[in-house]
């Protein structure tokens, strides 16, 4: 019994290794603070956790016997670290392919997206995707400028197809683009008036800036349309938080 109880707590501490790594390249890169609280891959973590920190220690502590012959002992531990291999090829797989990759200002929205939401592979020269060591970026948007490019975008809605918000090909760079941003936030008297104050007090202590240092838009999350407030910081333009 001591060596199973060995073997299994070496396989714990094995599995509880992986799975860190696992999840801080979910919560510190694909899903950092805020987007984790607009896309949650709690669920799929869950599962994950459940078959490579739980269920494969488990089964060694049962299948474990020194007393068996070393390939059919080597054969039931490989069997287990394959399955557990699996659960965790599948957890990285989905929460990598449904993760946020931009933050798309337009007409004063912010869409955030993920890869199943839009042609990567559109975006212009001045843009690149988030990388599998890349966190989500705000974009910009840019608005059609004549009457034939809104014909044609109307047309692509009317067959079925995405709005501007989805079209990779007009994403921009923020910079240069920050006064047309600015233009169209909601404004902090309004956030005071839609959002508890319990929550605001706690946003405040927690970034130690006052409200109008910050600027608040509508959050459009992916095509199924989450919603929420996104807030900037006012002179970064970064994404800092979120009203859900």
């Amino acid at each position: 019994m001591k060596q199973r109880l060995i073997a299994s707590g070496l396989h714990f501490l094995a599995s509880a290794a992986v799975i860190s790594v696992f999840i801080m390249l979910v919560y510190f890169i694909w899903y950092v603070y805020p987007y984790n609280i607009v896309y949650s891959a709690l669920d799929v973590i869950k599962i994950v956790v459940g078959v490579d920190l739980v269920l494969g220690p488990l089964l060694t502590l049962v299948i474990y016997n020194v007393a068996k012959p070393r390939t059919e002992l080597a054969r039931d531990v490989s069997i287990i670290i394959c399955f557990q291999l699996v659960a965790l090829f599948w957890g990285v797989y989905n929460t990598y392919v449904v993760r946020p990759v931009f933050a798309v200002y337009y007409d004063g929205t912010i869409y955030t997206v993920t890869p199943r939401d839009v042609d990567l592979s559109q975006l212009n020269s001045s843009l690149s995707a988030p990388g599998i060591l890349g966190s989500a970026t705000l974009v910009y948007a840019e608005d059609v400028k004549n009457w034939e490019e809104i014909v044609t975008i109307y047309e692509k809605i009317t067959d079925g197809g995405k709005g501007i918000m989805y079209s990779t090909g007009r994403y921009l760079p923020v910079t240069g683009h920050e006064e047309e941003i600015l233009k169209q936030n909601m404004g902090h008297d309004y956030i005071n008036k839609v959002i508890d104050k319990q929550v605001l007090d706690r946003f405040i202590q927690h970034h130690g800036k006052e409200l109008s240092e910050f600027i608040y838009y509508p959050l459009v999350s992916g095509i199924q349309g989450g919603e929420g407030v996104f807030v900037l910081d006012k002179q970064s333009m970064e994404v800092v938080d979120v009203f859900k």
